[in-house]
């Protein structure tokens, strides 16, 4: 028995959850005290080299070549402190201003030898350092970190707008309502007449078991489920998702595990493919983005010596702050959550995502990227914006063909990891259907018919035959990267005249629900001419024009 669109609430949120009229910042309530000013004198000596030379250089220009890092942190060098892990030796170091004119805001940018991505270390003038580094709370729960995510939400939502249409989407078929009269969860239907309703979705790591452990959606239980949730049944993870979708004010959440039937194959199958409109369709992803199971939860404890740390500088006659910027790639990017496959189309899918990292919250969306000390967000905190998995949307709008959008998110998602292999398209095909609603183009296997000839041209990197894993299951032709598991990456050819063949023909027939999903090769034509490749590729051993389709049909 469903529940009808007549016991939805009219308002999916609850009834006290107005954003709380927040005073302006206080510069100093997140901050660090006078007391803790470090002079220049007290850093290591190959720290007061290059600091001494760094109002002397042009940005971009080299400071100093490799020093011994654990050796000056055994000195006490708070300046090397700020670096993250040890066993990191910088290699040389360079100065980025963010700000020319001024010179308000550098990055010292240090270079691991053989390393692309550099450590970079924000520099900001005392009296802007207020906004661009806040000090955190003791506590990831706390009341002033709701404060500030219900800011940053109700920015995004009235100003950035950063959601579709609330009609664009289709509801899921179910989800969790927290009714705020008695405190319990229960699941509901919703039917094809319910009223639209803000809901939370949940972005999480299954763990390494296939979470044989997990609370679940199975055919036994859905009636049990309809009635209550038992809420020490679920996992911390779980329990804690509901808290913040409660703190926040929302009452509905959609969590994979408990909203699809876990044991039919058939409603997996229906509900994966409806992917790009639950999360696009959603008012915000909370992401559990520390935790690699259902037992890490959402918050964090915060132990002194794990806190972000803020070194506050006497810099010739002015005091700098100094911090750590590279809090995105480590608090997120390099996340266990972030190395799971089917969060790729979970983060681009949404329009917002607030991520519970190690050490602080982080908010994620099309306009701003924050932390807790910098909630204002900053070009020093990444300072590339398409660099993002939530910017997905604006960079196929803004591409001609889309095309390099594609790739590279083809490219991010073959670095991630999936329990099933089968899941291979599956788990990208949301991101798919998003693609083709921009560009109209046909899918194919994980390409596109147009300029399908540039996309054949990927190749799997690595030094190692490891790097490279065919599955025992077929999931997609030969020709298609979603054949093999490994780093995909494309062949960088712009020019027209370097591709010698053009593909005339290819059919394929959908195995699933539709073709984004498990597919079969029908039949694929390419016609090439063998000549231009050898001239192409300097081979000597074809000395003659041959000009030919070259078919491949599966069997």
């Amino acid at each position: 028995m469903s529940q009808s669109s007549h016991d939805v609430p009219q308002s999916s949120r609850a009834l006290n959850s107005a954003a709380p009229e927040v005073a302006p910042n206080d510069p100093n309530a997140r901050f660090e005290s006078p007391s803790d000013v470090v002079k220049l004198s007290n850093l290591c000596k190959d720290c007061q080299t290059f600091l001494g030379n760094l109002s002397r250089v042009k940005a971009a220009q080299g400071l100093h070549q490799e020093y011994d890092l654990e050796n000056s942190i055994s000195l006490g060098c708070r300046l090397c402190k700020l670096f993250p892990g040890k066993g990191y030796t910088p290699g040389r170091t360079y100065k980025r201003d963010l700000d020319p004119y001024g010179h308000d805001e550098w990055q010292i940018l240090f270079r691991k030898s053989g390393y692309n991505l550099p450590t970079v270390i924000g520099v900001v003038r005392e009296q802007n350092l207020s906004s661009s580094f806040h000090k955190i709370p003791a506590a990831m729960d706390s009341e002033e970190n709701f404060v500030l995510v219900k800011q940053w939400l109700d920015t995004c939502v009235k100003i950035y707008a950063c959601s579709v249409s609330p009609t664009a989407c289709k509801l899921p078929t179910r989800l969790l309502y927290l009714d705020p009269s008695n405190n319990q969860v229960r699941l509901i239907i919703m039917d094809t007449d319910s009223k639209i309703v803000e809901y939370l979705t949940l972005s999480h790591c299954w763990g390494s078991v296939g979470a044989s452990d997990m609370p679940k959606l199975q055919k036994h239980n859905i009636q049990q489920l309809m009635q209550q949730i038992p809420f020490n049944w679920l996992s911390k993870t779980f329990q804690d998702s509901i808290l913040v979708t409660k703190r926040l004010g929302f009452l509905y959440l959609w969590i994979d595990a408990l909203c699809i039937i876990q044991d039919s194959p058939d409603d997996w199958l229906r509900e994966s493919s409806t992917m790009c409109d639950v999360y696009r369709g959603s008012t915000l992803n909370i992401a559990a983005t520390a935790s690699k199971d259902g037992h890490g939860g959402c918050f964090r404890s915060r132990a002194p010596d794990r806190q972000p740390k803020l070194l506050r500088l006497e810099f010739g006659e002015s005091i700098f702050g100094f911090f750590d910027t590279n809090t995105w790639i480590y608090g997120v990017e390099r996340a266990p959550l972030s190395q799971r496959g089917w969060i790729l189309q979970e983060r681009l899918l949404a329009p917002r995502t607030l991520h519970f990292g190690e050490t602080q919250i982080f908010w994620g969306c099309q306009e701003l990227h924050a932390c807790e000390t910098q909630p204002h967000g900053s070009k020093a905190l990444y300072p590339s914006k398409g660099l993002h998995y939530e910017d997905g949307i604006p960079l196929i709008k803004g591409s001609p063909s889309g095309i390099d959008f594609w790739e590279n998110t083809v490219m991010r998602y073959s670095q991630t990891s999936l329990t099933k292999e089968s899941d291979k398209l599956p788990a990208i095909s949301g991101i798919a259907k998003l693609f083709q609603s921009h560009t109209n183009d046909r899918y194919l296997c994980g390409l596109w018919r147009k300029d399908i000839e540039k996309q054949l041209l990927w190749y799997i990197s690595g030094d190692k035959k490891a790097d490279t894993y065919r599955p025992h299951i077929y999931r997609a032709p030969s020709w298609s990267w979603a054949s093999l598991d490994g780093l995909t990456t494309f062949w960088y050819c712009r020019a027209v005249k370097c591709i010698k063949f053009a593909v005339t023909d290819v059919s394929i027939v959908p195995s699933g629900l539709d073709e984004f999903q498990a597919l079969s090769l029908d039949h694929f034509v390419c016609a090439a001419d063998l000549c231009e490749f050898a001239k192409m590729w300097g081979w000597k051993m074809i000395s003659y024009v041959i000009s030919t389709p070259i078919s491949h049909r599966s069997t």
